[in-house]
């Protein structure tokens, strides 16, 4: 299995440094597949993954920040706790007089 590990080039003429990732079996002079033949910046892969990492809500809740919306799971966990109630309500109201709605009873539309 290839590795890629981060990989530095100095520039001979401007002095400015490179940062990229090369596969291993490239920098052996072993690379069989065109894919393991490229060079990925070390910038812009790092600038990616951090990218990716900040908008990820398991990374914010592990550096104990809060999310600024919830989620569409936690949402709608809220509105089956609430349907779930409300069904019960109505269950326990027919039972006691099934002729009788609940005194706050609203139709309710679906979303």
């Amino acid at each position: 299995m290839a590795r890629w590990p981060h990989h530095t080039s100095k520039h001979s003429k401007t002095g400015k440094t490179y940062r990229y990732l090369v596969c291993s079996q490239n920098q052996a002079g072993q690379a069989a597949k065109p894919e393991c033949k490229h060079r990925i910046s070390y910038t812009a892969f790092e600038a990616s993954l951090l990218g990716l990492l900040s908008n990820s809500s398991k990374m914010q809740s592990a550096l104990g920040q809060a999310t600024s919306e919830p989620s569409k799971l936690a949402e709608l966990r809220g509105k089956l706790a609430e349907s779930d109630a409300l069904a019960e309500r109505y269950e326990r109201a027919f039972e006691t007089d099934p002729t009788q709605l609940p005194q706050d009873f609203t139709p309710h539309e679906g979303n």
